[in-house]
């Protein structure tokens, strides 16, 4: 009987497999670190598990005693892989998850670190000086434009390309500055003159 091994074996039927009470066979369970299985009200220990606690009693049979038996608890779990481990004892290994995370968050901060200058670069970039890389010309070629599509500019906005605030003397409806002509109409953009942009003919 000792050398048939089954997938689950009944916990109340070891008893008379080895002749032993109740306490005895729990004593043994505990002794080899071994968890039985429950269906509904039923336990079972597998054919592995069976196995062990035959030479456990096999064992004592011949005179030794649980506490000098050569494969303890400690020696179970040495001899088996990490996966069985955590099978048998129905909970994940909590170190080896442990130093998952701090291995792909290591991994994430080197890999931010490494691109942080580029992303400062890209960031600081368009806050770069831009007007002194400018042409001097740059608003010439602005109010040129202007001119050619006809819009109005504000009082503010002429300020902002030649540098000065434009404006006309009594009854004068035209500010020149340079070959720009200025002329004062009646529209206004938000609270400021409207003014329509010329330039001045070269009768030369």
């Amino acid at each position: 009987m000792m050398d048939i091994e089954v997938d689950n074996y009944p916990v109340t039927e070891l008893q008379s497999r080895y002749e032993i009470g109740k306490q005895a066979v729990y004593n043994r369970l505990e002794a080899l670190g071994i968890k039985p299985s429950r269906e509904g009200k039923n336990s079972y220990v597998n054919a592995a598990d069976l196995r062990s606690l035959d030479e456990l009693h096999g064992h004592i049979q011949d005179g030794g005693k649980m506490n000098d038996f050569p494969l303890s608890q400690l020696d179970r779990e040495d001899d088996m892989p990490s996966g069985q481990i955590e099978m048998s004892t129905g909970q994940p290994d909590t170190t080896q998850l442990a130093v998952l995370v701090e291995t792909c968050v290591k991994a994430s901060v080197e890999a931010a670190m490494a691109q942080l200058p580029e992303a400062l670069a890209a960031v600081q970039a368009p806050r770069l000086p831009t007007v002194a890389a400018r042409s001097p010309l740059w608003h010439h070629w602005e109010l040129t434009r202007a001119m050619e599509a006809g819009i109005l500019l504000s009082t503010a906005e002429i300020e902002a390309l030649i540098g000065v605030k434009p404006f006309c003397h009594n009854e004068d409806t035209a500010y020149q500055r340079g070959s720009w002509i200025f002329i004062k109409t009646e529209k206004r953009i938000g609270s400021q003159i409207a003014w329509r942009v010329l330039l001045e003919e070269d009768d030369s």
